[in-house]
């Protein structure tokens, strides 16, 4: 979306906008597969434990 030539700063304040829910996208995304590790160490654990390893 772009505001034109009328209202260049509006257009900063969006390009800023977008920057911040772009970095929280890929926060979120790293969080994400942080948890997926977490839990298939969990995962692994469980099953060596299971069969005694």
């Amino acid at each position: 979306m772009t505001f034109g030539r009328k209202q260049p700063g509006l257009t900063r304040v969006h390009d800023a906008v977008d920057d911040v829910k772009y970095d929280q996208q890929r926060g979120a995304e790293r969080s994400h597969q942080n948890l997926v590790h977490v839990a298939d160490a969990e995962n692994h654990q469980k099953q060596r434990k299971h069969f005694g390893c």
